[in-house]
């Protein structure tokens, strides 16, 4: 499926706001950002559904029948090691007016609404607070499918760096050292947070199939998006991912 754009997906949202406003969740979030203006071109067509979007690219593609289809399925299935279950979540990460906020224990006290989840961890030193518009159990831990990240920067002024999302409940928030994960049912992305405090895309795997179900695989950076010769990086990405520290949350 052509598109004319390349954003950072369904799984990462990286749009600065700026405040004002009662906390809201919503399934359309506007601004912009220098991360985001790398990505955004026009005609964006994007969705939970449809998965990561991607520039235009050549008609060449790998030929692949309904069965090698499957089969791909089958083999990514088996790395992710988990279908996606009927949870019912809010999709959108929060947006979150934190004027006056000098700490996270402020954002958590003074900002969340109820039902909302929240979680601190160490990325690449650095102090991170992620804000997930809902939870769900998974195998007894809270668990979310997206996050509102905030920074503490050096100059100990909390920053907001983005936003991220998972495409489904199969696949909840991780992280692995100095990366964030998310993952859908064809796409697995690991983040980085630069010096800058901005959330950027390390690298992505993904796969997309034409009308006739011929599937092409590609891989990004934060810069450029490259084909693939198969599933081989997609695969190992979910390996990866399988292998990531799934995030637990606290809910307000």
């Amino acid at each position: 499926m052509k598109r004319k754009a390349v954003v950072a997906s369904m799984i990462l949202t990286m749009v600065l706001m700026g405040c004002g406003g009662e906390t809201q969740t919503t399934e359309e979030v506007t601004g912009s950002s220098e991360a985001l203006s790398i990505y955004a071109q026009e005609d964006v067509e994007a969705s939970i559904v449809e998965g990561y979007p991607r520039a235009d690219s050549s008609q060449d593609s790998l030929d692949k029948t309904d069965s090698a289809k499957e089969t791909d399925s089958a083999n990514l299935e088996d790395s992710s090691g988990e279908s996606e279950k009927e949870v019912e979540l809010s999709e959108a990460a929060p947006i979150i007016d934190i004027t006056g906020c000098t700490s996270f224990e402020q954002i958590i006290d003074n900002k969340l609404s109820e039902g909302m989840g929240y979680a601190t961890v160490k990325i690449d030193g650095a102090d991170v607070l992620l804000v997930s518009s809902s939870c769900y159990d998974k195998e007894g831990t809270n668990v979310a499918v997206n996050s509102t990240i905030f920074v503490m920067s050096d100059t100990g002024k909390i920053v907001e760096a983005g936003k991220i999302m998972s495409g489904g409940s199969a696949y909840p928030v991780s992280v692995k050292g100095n990366y964030l994960y998310t993952a859908a049912d064809d796409i697995v992305t690991r983040y980085v947070i630069d010096n800058d405090n901005t959330v950027w895309i390390d690298n992505s795997a993904y796969v997309e199939y034409d009308d006739s179900n011929n599937a092409t695989y590609y891989s990004r950076d934060m810069l450029e998006e490259h084909e693939e010769k198969d599933y081989t990086l997609l695969k190992e990405m979910y390996e990866e991912f399988s292998e990531a520290q799934v995030i637990e949350f606290a809910v307000k």
